[in-house]
């Protein structure tokens, strides 16, 4: 039609088009009028009832309008401030609980370890073996975790300060010690604990905090004991990487250095002149406590011993007792180190990070129960509980010791070489047979054999032994509730 305007615009269709856009504009003005006109009556009306509220009279009426409002407003604050009070009790009860879990199970567990044995009726052969292969089956499963992760959980010989937790009151009597040995008081301090307890870590950590790394010299024993004095000259030189006689050794060595004699009764054997060598180190130390600080670490049983053999007290600036750790330091211990780690657990269908609390509170308990606040015995249970799903994930599953079991059943002389593993922590086979004078070799290895098989006896290297950290704790309260230790 544009088209046909532009070339005709004088005929009729073009006076139409006209007209109809000219009513349609008069149509569209209507509309804006009457809009205007609705808005201008809402406008006074809305002007009317505010002046109408703004009256004293209106004020009045509308007052309870408001005070609804603001009733509403404050019950709705203090549902939200009530909510917020249910959530942090309920975390606290939670919390609460799981304190009152582990301490009725520690409690549970230290009247267990006191109490005199039971007679139950199975074989030592059935009880200990099918524990022993739940471990191992385990084990077998492992040959995916990482070496890091292993080193973290297994190696006794690297140690991070970044992961010593707890033993507050044992550091301020180390520090007190340290002091009293740089104001020139001459002595060695003494670390005691049972085996695995981290008397080492323990060792390494408190000479850290005050003296150079390049100082600190950790003179270590064969991995089974030694008896002949060229192995502990030779563990001297290792470790300070100097030739020479001892005397001259630590003349040479520059002052205020340390000297930790890690594990001191792998450097004695319980029998007749056993103690020679460590009469050897207590000569050192007397020579030269003046010049050099001595730690010492030994498992507190050995030690009942050679406090009666040697001249160790006399020599002595402070005695730390490293007792066994509570399960919530032990739960901070583990943690903190796998969260150093890209892996994840899975315990009971649930990942790490979607665990509650009481549910790793019962985790951390199912360790607690096998070792009593070993810290490293706890270590190793976790690690030889992992097996491994993928590169990343790792599922936790731990044996279940019952209340008793039949140490009494074995031979006297199994029972025997469990309490000298107990007293030296590791025995290399020569040592072990020389603590039987008297009997054939043969019946002592038959023995030391069947206490491996069974699963109470652990081979590591150099043909030596010790007691498999699954059944350390269950032993050392057999031989505490016999009267024994």
């Amino acid at each position: 039609r544009l088209v046909k305007f532009t070339a005709d615009t004088g005929t009729q269709d073009f006076a139409e088009f006209l007209n109809e856009q000219i009513e349609m504009l008069q149509t569209r003005r209507n509309d804006l009028l009457s809009s205007a006109n609705e808005l201008r009556s809402s406008l006074l009306n809305f002007a009317n009832d505010l002046t109408t509220h703004l009256t004293l009279y209106g004020l009045k009426k509308i007052a309870p309008n408001i005070k609804t409002y603001f009733l509403q407003q404050q019950k709705q604050k203090s549902e939200k401030k009530l909510m917020r009070r249910w959530l942090a009790t309920k975390q606290w009860m939670q919390q609460q609980i799981v304190w009152l879990r582990f301490g009725k199970i520690q409690a549970s567990l230290y009247t267990r370890r006191q109490s005199h044995f039971t007679e139950i009726d199975e074989s030592p052969n059935t009880v200990f073996s099918s524990i022993s292969q739940q471990v191992y089956h385990t084990i077998s499963l492992q040959r995916k975790l990482p070496f890091y992760y292993k080193q973290l959980f297994l190696s006794k010989q690297v140690f991070y300060n970044e992961f010593f937790v707890g033993r507050v009151d044992a550091v301020k009597k180390a520090e007190t010690a340290i002091s009293m040995f740089s104001k020139k008081h001459a002595g060695a301090l003494l670390i005691l604990g049972e085996n695995h307890n981290g008397k080492s870590f323990f060792a390494q950590y408190i000479a850290s905090q005050t003296y150079d790394k390049t100082t600190i010299f950790h003179i270590q024993a064969p991995i089974g004991g030694a008896t002949e004095i060229t192995a502990l000259n030779t563990a001297l030189q290792t470790a300070v990487g100097l030739d020479g006689t001892p005397e001259n050794i630590f003349k040479q060595i520059p002052k205020t250095a340390v000297f930790i004699f890690d594990d001191l009764e792998l450097w004695w054997t319980h029998s007749v002149g056993g103690e020679h060598l460590v009469n050897t180190i207590l000569k050192w130390t007397e020579l030269f406590a003046s010049r050099h600080l001595f730690i010492f670490t030994v498992n507190s049983f050995a030690y009942r011993f050679l406090k009666l053999l040697t001249p160790i007290e006399q020599l002595l600036l402070s005695t730390i007792y490293l007792p066994p750790m509570k399960v919530e330091t032990i739960r901070e211990s583990i943690l903190l180190r796998h969260k150093a780690t890209n892996l994840h657990f899975i315990y009971k269908n649930k990942e790490d990070s979607h665990l509650s609390v009481t549910r790793m509170a019962d985790l951390m308990l199912r360790i607690y129960r096998i070792s009593y606040g070993n810290i490293g015995i706890s270590l190793a249970l976790w690690a030889q509980s992992i097996q491994m799903i993928d590169d990343t994930h790792f599922e936790l599953s731990f044996p279940e010791l019952p209340a008793e079991l039949p140490f009494h059943k074995l031979s006297q002389q199994e029972q025997t070489i469990l309490y000298q593993l107990v007293i030296h922590n590791r025995l290399a086979q020569q040592r072990l047979l020389n603590l039987f004078p008297g009997k054939e070799r043969e019946q002592v290895m038959k023995s030391v054999r069947h206490l491996y098989h069974i699963g109470l006896l652990k081979h590591i290297a150099s043909h030596s032994y010790t007691i498999e950290p699954l059944w350390y704790v269950a032993v050392i309260t057999y031989f505490s509730n016999q009267k024994r230790l």
